[in-house]
């Protein structure tokens, strides 16, 4: 049972983001049965109950919409005044006290996002969905992870009998967040970011995006990181969604930019501007980074090999320090190259420098 509704109004514990003016406006173009106010923040009540209870008296003041209550904090659910839905997005803290919370109120939806994997793994997990959904004795919406590079096939999920959210049907919303706005205003679509970047033949992934491209339940995806060999591909494709801050090498040798994404800060893409790519990846420390994405095409010196060892988490030491053309990297590269070692330890890996 999804409550089927595209408006939505923020309430956090800042304030209450809107005004009288435009919250009679943004109702008065609601069309749906259910109008949702999210509520969000952290730990700390705050003002949110003077919030909620303002806002629900307005809209049953001038409307008959039922309410519909998203929210994943805890302490919100002892401040919830009368409301004819509640969604609830898991965490610990409310998978621990669930059937509290379905003692005290009757019309309970829980939420869950999926992991940032493919398909098949979606579909791997499906009993556990399906089991997650009989503890809880309350129906089960499945999101679809809105920081994925990957675009979950809703067919596919059609078996497991439960609903599914897309990153579509939550850009195809309406907000009110101190001013109205469509999802598409309010929300990164990483799965096309990732499809532009993908395309284009003048951009050569690799790192981490890589490795998490190839396999996402054994890689986390963090960051970008993209080598190109012309500034101007920066301004031309990324300009209008991102803040571009540059990060000189000291050397002088290369231009490093770090870019952040205006709609969410925590999509960052790091791109090093130099005159060979292909050259500065397959001069890298290990055989699992000397590997690249460009154009949609893998390449390496032996992609089997490396892609089999970037699944095992075995980093080798093909060539030594001194064997290797280091003129493109950092004057500290030894330093960087320590840190890195130590990195991929921390994470797990197997680090062969024979």
């Amino acid at each position: 049972m999804t409550i089927n509704t595209k408006y939505n109004i923020f309430v956090d514990y800042k304030g209450k983001f809107y005004t009288i003016n435009k919250l009679k406006t943004f109702l008065k173009n609601c069309t749906d049965e259910y109008i949702t106010i999210s509520v969000s923040g952290n730990s700390y009540i705050y003002q949110y109950k003077n919030n909620l209870v303002d806002l629900i008296q307005k809209i049953k003041k001038y409307t008959k919409f039922k309410i519909n209550l998203k929210t994943n904090e805890y302490c919100i659910l002892e401040l919830i005044p009368s409301v004819d839905s509640l969604e609830i997005t898991l965490n610990n803290d409310i998978i621990k006290d669930f059937e509290t919370i379905n003692a005290k109120h009757q019309n309970v939806i829980y939420s869950v996002m999926l992991p940032p994997v493919k398909d098949p793994d979606i579909v791997d997990l499906h009993r556990y969905y399906l089991n997650l959904q009989n503890f809880l004795k309350r129906p089960l919406i499945l999101l679809e992870n809105n920081k994925s590079i990957f675009k979950i096939d809703r067919d596919k999920l059609l078996f497991m009998n439960i609903d599914f959210v897309s990153v579509e049907d939550i850009m195809g919303n309406y907000y009110l967040h101190g001013n109205e706005f469509c999802g598409y205003d309010l929300y990164c679509n990483v799965h096309d970011l990732w499809n532009k970047i993908n395309a284009d033949n003048r951009l050569f992934i690799f790192g981490g995006a890589l490795k998490h491209y190839l396999f996402p339940v054994i890689h986390e995806l963090r960051d970008i990181d993209i080598v190109i060999n012309d500034v101007g591909i920066i301004n031309e494709l990324f300009l209008e969604d991102f803040d571009i801050r540059i990060n000189n090498d000291i050397c002088g040798r290369n231009m490093y930019f770090i870019l952040t994404n205006k709609k969410n800060p925590e999509i960052m893409l790091h791109i090093i501007v130099t005159k060979d790519p292909e050259k500065f990846i397959l001069s890298s420390q290990y055989d699992v980074d000397q590997i690249y994405l460009r154009g949609s095409e893998l390449f390496s010196a032996n992609n089997e090999l490396i892609i089999s060892n970037i699944q095992e988490k075995k980093a080798t030491l093909l060539n030594k320090l001194s064997d290797r053309d280091l003129s493109m990297f950092h004057c500290k590269r030894l330093l960087i190259e320590c840190q890195y070692k130590n990195k991929l330890l921390k994470k797990g890996w197997l680090v062969n420098e024979g």
